[in-house]
């Protein structure tokens, strides 16, 4: 609900889709700008402490955090980052599953809650995706004569990756892990616990 709400609610970011924008959307982008060089740091030191890196987490974060400086140094392209951090629907119960399966919770019921919830928000995902794609086709002539360059190609660099491979594939990985409950960033989680940073004491 909160999503449709996000989405279909005319803003004055609606009325212009590449220059409008209110006090809210100001402050979102900012802190969204904050938030992602946290996560790329973070993602950053992760990926050399334990020698390991996920392409399309890194792909996603990186160019994330490029999109929205664009954003936040430009002014425009509002409506496109502000209702793209619906996409993010996902993180609070990608986070549970996680936090659940280094405390070896898997078999739970609010694992297998969490986990339907986590899949349907990355269906929700597809929505927000198709919308933008709706938005794009309505507005094309406009958007192609007047988006700033640097903002176009960023967004439209982002747009198909995530419509394309990355929504589909991370819905088809949280899908799998609803059957088999492992943590798929360590693929051999099954055969080494202590490897991929299970919380729990070996005995």
């Amino acid at each position: 609900t909160v999503g449709l709400w996000a989405l279909f609610t005319p803003t004055a970011m609606d009325r212009d889709v590449i220059f409008g924008k209110t006090p809210t959307s100001s402050f979102a982008i900012t802190v969204t700008v904050g938030f992602f060089a946290f996560e790329c740091s973070a993602l950053l030191i992760s990926d050399i402490v334990f020698k390991s890196a996920n392409v399309l987490l890194n792909l996603h974060h990186w160019l994330s955090l490029v999109g929205y400086y664009l954003v936040l140094q430009t002014g425009a392209n509002h409506l496109f980052a502000c209702k793209g951090l619906t996409l993010e629907m996902s993180t609070p119960f990608s986070a549970l599953c996680w936090t659940m399966l280094k405390c070896g919770k898997e078999k739970s019921w609010i694992w297998k809650a969490n986990q339907f919830l986590l899949v349907h928000t990355f269906h929700c995902r597809s929505i927000v995706e198709c919308y933008f794609w709706y938005v794009s086709y309505v507005h094309w002539d406009y958007i192609y004569t007047q988006m700033p360059t640097s903002v176009f190609y960023a967004l439209y660099i982002q747009l198909p990756l995530v419509t394309f491979v990355m929504t589909p594939y991370w819905t088809y990985k949280k899908t799998i892990q609803m059957i088999e409950q492992k943590d798929w960033n360590f693929e051999d989680s099954a055969k080494d616990k202590s490897y991929n940073g299970s919380i729990k004491k070996s005995t």
